[in-house]
């Protein structure tokens, strides 16, 4: 075919087009496809030697200007995407008055040819799923919507690697201010029609509002995302139907099996993130593709915290108090507590947090909804009832993944008994669960620190207000430790309560030395006490911290360790500990012990997170604030009011770009406790890697008037290296000398 061969119309060019025939500087060797946006050709480039593909578009269309400028823009939004993972552009060409591009051509099988009958295996799906979500990503960086993925339009090359292809129906997410899209721009979206409604795309591919016509946004694609790994890990689709009106029916009604019930390998977190995707209601999938590859990631590098730890995990809910007055709430939740502690001296076992667990405190729901949020294999579900010197108390222990119950008993004692009730729940737990255990945790979850029945209500009621975490309740707190020594002073836990309060409101509310020097009394008094307890060589380990006794500090840490590994305080104070005297890689690594520990604990990877970053180690500061995030959307779920975890979580958000959302989290938090000094300490934080110093060098002059008393972490905290140079956070640390 000559290069100056005249044609009436693109249909009779594209008819005389054969292998061998020569456009321009191209010679065609074989039709690679054809479709509703484009035909393809696999050619070479006599110019560069290489091979490549070109694209014409459908004849139907070749003069109408607005089809025209969708095909150029794909060009455009493809040149503007620069990543491994997305075809590469070569140019926008013209023969004969007709427009064509040039890609790049993949030699390959698509990702439909690879999928298996049964699906993929865990290892193969990551190596693909991670990489398909990050290209996604890299255009949803760009705004732009793909429009049309499906496992078709997903090339896999000889080397291994994924290529996405076909940007034909891309489009722009618009924004608020951003003019509405105009009617005959709409029309473009038109193909097939049902009942009035017409759409473009590949319909087994398409989110619920993109079948109504209603418009596209970064979430339409995580759905069709999500219909994709659904696939690639089951080898079957999500929607079925034997017509296409049964199809879009099954889309916009129905809800999927979920993944895990067809291939049981599939991991319950994996499970979860597929579902989401899936979720018929835009707002309540992932924002964007990066979310989806941000948990694929996260997953796949650490799924000893989603996985493994599940076959030997358990939470333990709140007691219910159904005694008739309704005053045993800090009895019911007390013996919540102790159960969990107790069981938490096993090594191996993991036992839901106390945050976790109490968030769904007086919710109606079914216990294996509950086990399936806290991705625990069993729950301890309990009530409590006190008259006349008794206590009956039930207990239910079930399986999550079946909802049977392992065991349950009533016991129906006299309240002296209740100690040996709490051992006998312990041991029938573990003895439900198949657990054997060594003669130092059996000697363990059988610890007693009172035998004194009203010591231990006054010492429950007083760990109720130390778990408001505020002044408030640390006065509270102190009197009823104090009211407990009364009644037994060989109470080693009461008094390590006592220095517990006084430490935290030295360093978050008033930093007078006397609370150093009671607090410093009473520590040492609970360690004579009962040296056998990891909680009293924590709380002596935080006050001889803050009285800048780093040897003695440690010792005491590692002792906390060494009598219960699985202690969180231990590791996370111990972490706080390092951080604040400059030991980055400590803490790290005390922080990350303190993670798998309790994996639903946001604060520890967030802290992590920022040495991560201080450290110049950023593939793992982002790994770690992700994880934080996350973990503090699902506590806020809960407990919207919680300061701590917005303005934690207000740091990680915007070290990780998401300064918007960051702040407005700060600013909620602020509006919750104004003069809170670890609030205004962190905003502090956030307000100087924002580098708005003045904001933030006033946060910390607040903090200070409101008792904030920590100087090592003013130091040695990396938020703060933009503002070393000022005179005024010169001043703050003088204050603080």
């Amino acid at each position: 075919m000559a290069d100056t061969a005249e044609f009436k119309t693109l249909e009779s060019m594209l008819k005389q087009i054969k292998p061998g025939s020569t456009l321009s500087h191209y010679q065609i060797l074989e039709k690679l496809g054809e479709g509703g946006m484009g035909v393809v050709w696999k050619a070479k480039d006599k110019k560069l030697s290489r091979e490549v593909a070109i694209k014409f578009l459908p004849d139907k269309y070749s003069k109408d200007l607005e089809w025209l400028n969708r095909f150029k823009r794909e060009a455009t939004t493809l040149a503007a995407i620069n990543h491994p993972n997305i075809i590469t552009i070569y140019a926008i060409e013209e023969f004969e008055g007709y427009d064509f591009i040039t890609i790049e051509y993949v030699q390959g099988k698509s990702l439909a040819e690879l999928i298996p009958q049964r699906g993929m295996p865990l290892e193969q799906f990551y190596q693909l799923a991670i990489p398909l979500a990050g290209a996604v990503e890299a255009a949803h960086k760009k705004n732009v919507i793909h429009g049309d993925l499906k496992p078709s339009n997903i090339m896999i090359n000889n080397e291994n690697i994924l290529k996405v292809l076909d940007f034909g129906l891309a489009s722009f997410q618009e924004k608020p201010e951003q003019e509405p899209v105009s009617d005959k721009t709409k029309t473009l979206a038109l193909d097939y029609s049902l009942d009035g409604i017409s759409v473009l795309g590949t319909y087994q591919y398409m989110a619920p509002e993109h079948i109504l016509g209603k418009p596209k946004s970064l979430q339409t694609d995580v759905f069709a995302l999500g219909l994709i790994l659904y696939e690639m890990m089951t080898g079957k689709k999500p929607f079925q139907g034997n017509t296409k009106p049964e199809l879009i029916g099954s889309i916009l009604k129905e809800t999927p099996r979920r993944p895990g019930e067809i291939n049981l390998n599939v991991p319950r977190q994996l499970d979860n993130i597929i579902m989401k995707c899936l979720n018929k209601n835009p707002a309540f999938r992932f924002i964007s593709a990066g979310e989806v590859r941000s948990e694929l990631e996260l997953l796949n590098n650490h799924p000893e915290a989603f996985k493994d730890k599940n076959a030997l995990s358990i939470a333990v809910l709140p007691f219910d108090d159904i005694s008739l007055s309704k005053d045993q709430e800090y009895f019911c939740d007390g013996l919540a507590d102790e159960l969990m502690i107790a069981l938490g001296r096993i090594k191996g076992m993991r036992v839901a947090s106390r945050n976790s667990t109490f968030q769904f405190k007086n919710k109606n729901l079914d216990s294996r909804e509950i086990g399936d949020k806290l991705g625990v294999k069993a729950l301890i579900e309990g009530s409590v009832s006190k008259y006349n010197g008794r206590i009956r108390i039930s207990v239910i222990l079930t399986n999550v993944a079946d909802g049977f119950q392992l065991w349950n008993k009533t016991y129906n004692r006299e309240l002296k008994d209740i100690f040996q009730i709490q051992n006998e729940i312990a041991e029938n737990v573990v003895k439900s669960l198949k657990v054997t255990l060594t003669p130092g945790e059996r000697r363990a979850i059988k610890q007693i620190a009172t035998e004194n029945v009203e010591a231990y209500e006054f010492y429950l009621q007083g760990r109720k207000f130390f778990y408001n975490y505020n002044n408030k309740g640390m006065k509270f707190a102190q009197q009823m430790f104090k009211q407990a020594i009364q009644v037994d002073p060989n109470y080693a836990l009461a008094h390590a309560g006592i220095a517990d309060c006084l430490a935290f409101i030295y360093m978050n509310a008033d930093n007078n030395p006397d609370h150093i020097k009671q607090a410093d009394i009473s520590s040492k008094l609970a360690l004579e006490l009962d040296p056998g307890l990891a909680e009293v060589h924590v709380s002596r380990g935080v006050l001889l911290s803050l009285m800048k006794q780093k040897e003695e500090s440690d010792k005491e840490y590692e002792a906390a360790i060494k009598i219960n590994p699985n202690s969180f305080e231990a590791h996370y104070f111990y972490a706080r500990e390092c951080y604040s005297r400059g030991e980055r890689e400590k803490a790290i690594e005390h922080y990350e012990q303190a993670y798998e520990i309790r994996p639903d604990d946001y604060q520890s990877p967030i802290l992590a997170g920022v040495i991560y970053g201080s450290l110049g180690m950023k593939k793992e500061e982002e790994d770690a604030r992700r994880r934080g995030v996350k973990l503090a959307e699902r506590h806020l779920a809960f407990n919207p009011g919680d300061t701590r975890a917005l303005y934690m979580g207000a740091n990680a958000l915007i070290a990780l770009g998401q300064r918007e959302k960051g702040l407005a989290w700060a600013n909620q938090a602020r509006e919750l406790e104004p003069n809170d000094p670890m609030l205004l300490y962190n905003l502090g934080c956030i307000y100087s890697i924002t580098n708005e110093q003045n904001q933030a060098l006033d946060c910390l002059e607040q903090a200070l008037k409101n008792g904030f008393a920590n100087k090592r972490w003013l130091e040695h905290d990396s938020d703060f290296d933009p503002l070393r140079e000022q005179p005024r956070f010169k001043k703050i640390l003088e204050r603080l000398s």
